[in-house]
């Protein structure tokens, strides 16, 4: 586990997820340097993201090609916004409503906030509920070329899928909870995180590699 004592995201979680998640999920070895494959990774922009640090790191993998989505474009280009993340929060908030109701009480009567450790096992618990087809498909649904046309495609357009495609998607897949969930405007309210950020103390902002600690 990578964590960072202050909770921020910075420039230096955001090498220690390339090289220890999407470098070697795209067949990166770090011993010889070489690559089986060319690796693309679609950020938004997050500003972590784009840091002097980060741009000069990534050009020096031949095998690394970014993107970097322009701000507004995020709903509709990345997967996870468009397709994922309603879902996956839904499943997560199931799991706090459920912790909620018999949370103990703290000294003022409210109840105790859950530990940064439940938190992640939630994450986990919740991830796993998602598909593994679902999150390929994800990419077609924004647009993007199914993997297996790739190599065959002379399209140079990108053509979402519809609303009503993306919803039959996800009831195929997740059922009528995924569905209700990816419905849900509370699972998209970007205020449930803001706040969240705040009472945990999570700030997006980039730092420098001091207060990264691996685990």
């Amino acid at each position: 586990m990578t964590v960072a004592s202050k909770a921020t995201s910075n420039h230096a979680l955001t090498k220690v997820y390339l090289n220890k998640c999407i470098l070697p999920a795209g067949g990166y070895d770090k011993a010889t340097g070489e690559c089986e494959n060319k690796i693309g990774v679609l950020w938004d922009d997050f500003k972590s993201h784009s840091t002097p640090v980060v741009k000069e790191y990534c050009l020096s993998l031949p095998c690394l090609s970014v993107d970097i989505l322009p701000g507004g474009l995020t709903p509709c280009g990345q997967p996870l916004d468009k397709v994922i993340n309603k879902v996956f929060k839904g499943y997560f908030r199931d799991l706090y409503d459920a912790y909620i109701l018999s949370a103990p009480l703290t000294e003022k009567g409210t109840p105790l906030a859950p530990s940064r450790q439940q938190l992640a096992t939630w994450v986990v618990e919740a991830w796993d509920k998602i598909p593994e087809e679902m999150v390929r498909k994800s990419w077609t649904a924004c647009g993007y070329t199914p993997e297996g046309e790739i190599s065959f495609s002379d399209q140079g357009q990108i053509v979402p899928w519809t609303e009503d495609a993306v919803h039959a998607m996800v009831k195929e897949f997740c059922g009528q909870e995924g569905f209700d969930h990816l419905c849900d405007e509370e699972n998209g309210n970007e205020d449930d995180i803001d706040m969240i950020e705040a009472a945990f103390g999570i700030v997006d902002e980039d730092g420098d590699d001091s207060d990264v600690q691996l685990d």
